[in-house]
């Protein structure tokens, strides 16, 4: 039962949008805008991490704060690659998985772990043909450390990490309809040839535009805790909005569909203005609707 897309609703008969769960977002606050990855030091790498689910059918919608992630090297050592909290929504990335966050200049060699912080679970479930949000949800662990196998970082080079976040196998829902939450994570090394790995539909504000590579820009994701480079090339399409590279401009809000490269860029496909503000935009699954001589009346289920 997938969702209609909204963007701005300026000029259509809507009275009223009703959000059961509220969209992706900060959960948090940062001072200064992540950087995009640089090249890596002598015997150093870079680390790109993107976020997916395998989704539960039952679940129109589930929100989770990732408040900080570290890694663990085969010497036992931990490092944190970040204390930006940011918020996933998980139920859409069935869809196309998310990039969570870039981590420069970590030690090349092997890796055990990738271990997460996690708070406030949100979700809204769909059963007997009514939506409920789920308010009592209660994760059974805050910190979940996920085991990575034959996992190394190139020195000098750029790996790619995809978090499959499990729901079906996470969620139990007890008779008393309280819902528990043990996360379920499975990890897989991934680069720029494995299928999936890109920006779909992703919204953020472009917050630098750069002299080289030629035609590129930095891209801050809404979430606060990842910035990338994206770069254009003469396939790159554009909007009518926008029509070419030489009209976007240092704080607009675009959306981008680009392919993951192997320098930690990112390959525009197509790039169009997105709402003047994020809370503007939205996406999800509409969970009734309802007519009157006044107008129309949409309660929707907030993915993205």
């Amino acid at each position: 039962m997938m969702g209609n897309r909204f963007g701005w609703l300026g000029g259509v008969s809507v009275l009223a949008l009703t959000m059961m769960m509220a969209g992706c977002g900060t959960t948090g606050s940062t001072n200064s805008t992540p950087a995009p990855l640089p090249s890596p030091a002598p015997g150093a790498a870079n680390l790109t991490v993107f976020a997916a689910d395998a989704a539960a059918d039952n679940v129109l919608a589930f929100k989770i704060d990732v408040t900080s992630m570290s890694v663990t090297d085969s010497a036992g050592k931990v490092t944190t690659i970040t204390t930006t909290p940011q918020t996933l929504e998980l139920r859409h990335l069935e869809l196309a998985p998310t990039l969570a966050l870039q981590a420069p200049n970590l030690p090349a060699g092997a890796y055990t772990s990738i271990n997460l912080t996690l708070a406030n679970p949100k979700l809204a479930v769909f059963s007997a043909g009514t939506v409920t949000q789920v308010t009592n949800a209660t994760l059974t662990n805050s910190t979940v450390s996920v085991p990575l196998s034959s996992f190394s970082l190139p020195s000098g080079g750029t790996q790619g990490l995809a978090l499959d976040f499990d729901l079906a196998a996470s969620l139990s829902n007890p008779s008393a309809g309280v819902f528990t939450i043990n996360p379920v994570i499975h990890p897989s090394a991934v680069n720029s040839s494995t299928a999936g790995m890109e920006l779909i539909d992703t919204v953020g504000k472009v917050s630098a535009l750069n002299a080289s590579p030629a035609n590129s820009f930095n891209f801050q994701l809404v979430s606060g805790a990842a910035t990338a480079v994206v770069v254009t090339d003469a396939n790159t399409a554009y909007d009518a909005s926008l029509g070419k590279f030489s009209a976007l401009a240092v704080g607009q809000y675009v959306e981008v569909e680009g392919n993951f490269q192997g320098d930690g860029s990112f390959l525009a496909r197509h790039i169009e203005l997105s709402a003047t503000a994020p809370a503007l935009r939205m996406e999800g699954v509409v969970s009734s609707v309802a007519t009157t001589a006044t107008g129309t009346t949409v309660n929707l289920v907030v993915q993205n």
